[in-house]
């Protein structure tokens, strides 16, 4: 895990330790992804994106898949660092989409303390609302495919020229 920015791995070091035992279990289902839908093994190296979560106020998630298409997700793995004793619900529920364009669900898993939920991002997913008192922290590593190029904003002209200017105004605030 290279460093993050904001977060120097010498002011961070368990941080770091959790990311590598988290990405090491992780990996074994992002190169059973890798080879079910780009039909190769996963790289020694890859990129993921890492998002931080720690959430007080619970709805319930609209069906959705992770990433903007520039973004390349092809599978998303969540672990739940913490999560309140107080709190009930919270489910993660999956669905797919058939040939003839009905959703078909395909189950659950619950988000509880240690866990961690592997899936590709061809899956849709929503999290059930949370009920009680509490909070619940999340770690969610997003797998970019290895086979594309990784848009950065260090290097925003590819990024700009690649995206339509109204979808842009809609990420800026």
């Amino acid at each position: 895990v290279q460093d993050i920015p904001k977060l120097p791995k010498i002011q961070h070091p368990n941080l770091y330790d959790a990311l590598e035992i988290i990405c090491s279990h992780a990996r074994d289902s992002f190169n059973k992804i890798c080879r079910d839908v780009l039909k190769m093994n996963l790289p020694e190296t890859y990129q993921v994106y890492i998002k931080f979560t720690s959430q007080r106020k619970f709805k319930q998630d609209e069906w959705h898949h992770d990433g903007l298409p520039e973004e390349n997700i092809i599978a998303t793995a969540i672990y739940c660092l913490s999560r309140s004793n107080s709190l009930r619900g919270g489910r993660i529920l999956f669905r797919t989409e058939t040939e003839k364009k009905e959703t078909e669900a395909l189950g659950h898993r619950d988000l509880l303390p240690g866990t961690l939920i592997v899936f590709p991002n061809s899956l849709s997913y929503r999290q059930d609302p949370f009920v009680g008192d509490g909070s619940i922290e999340l770690i969610t590593l997003y797998l970019a495919n290895p086979q594309a190029k990784i848009l950065s904003w260090q290097h925003p002209q590819g990024v700009i020229s690649t995206m339509e200017r109204g979808h842009i105004s809609k990420h800026i605030h």
